[in-house]
Formats: structure tokens, sequence, C-alpha cells
């Protein structure tokens, strides 16, 4: 069985943290997650 994770992709104060997020995509490959993916938003607002 393969298990994929969501990619973050909402940060609570605005900012993205590189290394936060190597950290976190180093974590799920140790739990033995294969894939990651993100979502597009097509309709609706954007954030800003």
């Amino acid at each position: 069985m393969r298990f994929v994770i969501s990619i973050p992709q909402f940060l609570s104060d605005g900012e993205f943290d590189p290394a936060r997020f190597r950290a976190y995509m180093a974590r799920a490959e140790a739990l033995g997650f294969e894939n990651a993916w993100t979502l597009k938003q097509t309709l609706g607002t954007s954030r800003s």
C-alpha cells in the first residue's frame, strides 16, 4: 500500500520558512510517505 501526504499551503503568519518545509518533508519521508501533493484552487477567492 502506498501513502501520500498533503503539502501544507496555509501559514498562520503568512511567511514561508524553507527550513521548516524541508523538515516537514524529511519527516514525511521518514514515516514512509512516497509522494506529497498540493492542491490548486481554480475557483473562488484567493488569499492575499
